[in-house]
């Protein structure tokens, strides 16, 4: 899959299509997807390590029928360990879903006037003006030489950015949350990388806010949106997660 979207991304005719059509290229929520996918298979790989482990486990403890006991408790404290490593891997899980999906959504802040209401994303704005909806991309060359425009595509580009270290290190805390569970790698980075990337997360949304040009002077009443709110409450349930995480 990663090979896949490189070589896509490569030979795609991105100077031609620039040249002849005057259209600003960006890498859209299928490309993402793609990579998420490679990330949940390579996920779903690692994580065959512990089943294969916890398996042979069970099979010795079988067969040692002197020491029943002993292992039977010991077999107890490992799927408690499990079970625990699975309810801060699920977490963490849920906390990446809503963040990815949160970057590809209008609804980071929202701005009131005349009854009317624009809803403002990472990438570009909408609106609904007498039934008909109407975006604008932040990419765009009109975009830029509007003042504010060009502060926002800079906040949606540097909370955009911000995001994907935040995914990047969740995602290095699964792998190695899982890996300390099943005591292949014991150590506490996995809690270090999960509360990192929540923290990133909560930032990216402070940051994306700071940035956020005042449309006062338009007579525009903004405030947050569904999306800015769910990125911040999955930053906090990473860094909770973390934190449950024992070495």
């Amino acid at each position: 899959v990663f090979v896949g979207s490189i070589v896509w991304l490569a030979l795609f005719p991105t100077s031609d299509m620039v040249e002849f059509t005057e259209i600003n290229l960006d890498l859209g929520i299928g490309f993402y997807l793609a990579l998420m996918g490679g990330v949940a298979g390579f996920l779903s790989g690692i994580m065959q390590f512990g089943s294969q482990s916890s398996s042979k486990y069970y099979e010795n403890g079988e067969q040692e029928s002197l020491n029943s006991d002993v292992s039977g408790s010991m077999m107890s404290l490992s799927f408690q360990s499990i079970n625990s490593t699975t309810k801060i891997l699920t977490l963490i899980l849920i906390s990446m879903v809503a963040i990815f999906i949160s970057m590809f959504t209008n609804n980071w802040i929202i701005g009131t006037y005349d009854n009317e209401s624009s809803y403002f994303g990472l990438h570009e704005e909408s609106w609904t003006y007498q039934g008909n909806t109407y975006i604008l991309d932040y990419s765009f060359d009109e975009c830029q030489e509007i003042g504010y425009c060009s502060e926002l595509g800079m906040a949606g580009s540097t909370a955009f950015i911000m995001l994907l270290f935040s995914i990047c290190a969740l995602t290095v805390a699964v792998v190695l949350i899982h890996l300390n569970s099943i005591g292949i790698f014991k150590s506490n980075y996995g809690k270090i990388a999960a509360i990192s990337g929540g923290a990133i997360s909560i930032l990216a949304t402070i940051v994306f806010y700071s940035m956020f040009p005042d449309l006062s002077e338009f007579d525009v009443d903004t405030s947050p949106g569904f999306s800015f709110y769910l990125v911040g409450f999955s930053g906090i349930f990473a860094i909770v997660s973390g934190l449950m995480e024992h070495k």
